[in-house]
């Protein structure tokens, strides 16, 4: 089954609520020497959000409507541009809460939806990337350069897994 992707005709989340939380992903044992022993649980852990838009009465009603109905009243994995370090990125996200939900007029023509979403997996550069740039004495506004060109690569890779 083909993912919805979030339509571009609608505005993206604003920034004032936007945050990002990743899922403690590490377990840390206390030994009976007392000292701990920490080690990582999953590959990768879910990455949740906090969102929120703000939408003219035409786009609020396309953006119900695409929440309904494509999303299965939000309980769907779609394909959202998410902001990262990296940029706009493409990733898999479900609403954890519905923005139908949490809504409320605002002004006679605007209405503000929040909601909490979960990322499948961040999209972070690989580490032989890391490895390389940590490797090499050059600024960083040239390796900034050199990973915005890699992001679409990264990208691509990751949602082909």
């Amino acid at each position: 089954m083909k993912l919805a992707i979030y339509p571009l005709s609608l505005p993206a989340p604003l920034l004032s609520a936007y945050a990002l939380k990743q899922e403690v992903n590490l377990l840390r044992p206390k030994m009976n020497s007392g000292h701990v022993e920490a080690r990582r649980r999953f590959k990768s852990a879910p990455t949740f959000m906090s969102l929120s838009w703000s939408m003219k009465k035409d786009e609020a009603i396309l953006f119900e409507d695409f929440i309904s109905n494509e999303l299965n009243e939000g309980s769907s994995w779609f394909l959202m541009d998410i902001l990262t370090p990296l940029g706009m990125i493409e990733h898999h996200v479900r609403f954890v809460t519905s923005p139908l939900e949490d809504y409320k007029l605002v002004s006679s023509t605007v209405w503000s939806y929040t909601a909490q979403a979960e990322i499948k997996k961040r999209v972070i550069i690989d580490k032989d990337i890391t490895a390389l740039i940590l490797s090499v004495n050059y600024s960083p506004d040239l390796w900034a350069g050199i990973l915005a060109s890699l992001s679409l690569m990264v990208n691509k890779n990751a949602l082909s897994t």
